[in-house]
């Protein structure tokens, strides 16, 4: 049986804020790939209708993607500080990451998961916040 200790939470936040940050890290990548791609593929063709056509493709899907990333790596900075607002964002980027197959899919999973329990928030940060509150009573 699983421990439900609230230091195992805190460390899965904790891995759970560098995985999103990893995970991110590599869409964002993705992202400019496919916007570069697209732009390059328009432009070979030297037509302006595929050209027009690919480069708004390319905008569209690689803005999509860089914007999923960003969001992505701004809630595993707020999940490794144990912020709220961390925790609610890594939420809405778990749920959009289950359609990124077959990483985002497993990680989106994970991240629900955990971040969907009842004592979701308390468990993850709070032996961080006791640290905090310990070290100011010092």
């Amino acid at each position: 049986m699983p421990s439900t200790n609230n230091q195992d939470h805190g460390q899965y936040s904790g891995i759970l804020g560098w995985l999103y940050i990893a995970v991110s890290s590599l869409l964002l990548l993705a992202g400019v790939f496919v916007l570069v791609l697209l732009f390059l593929l328009g432009y070979l063709t030297a037509a302006p209708e595929p050209l027009a056509i690919l480069g708004g493709l390319g905008l569209f899907l690689g803005g999509l993607i860089i914007l999923l990333a960003l969001l992505g790596i701004l809630a595993g900075i707020g999940l490794l500080k144990c912020s709220s607002w961390g925790h609610r964002l890594a939420i809405v980027v778990a749920i959009l990451l289950l359609i990124c197959f077959p990483i985002g899919t497993v990680v989106g999973i994970f991240a629900l998961a955990l971040l969907l329990r009842v004592d979701g928030e308390d468990a993850c940060c709070r032996p961080a916040r006791a640290a905090v509150q310990e070290e100011a009573r010092s």
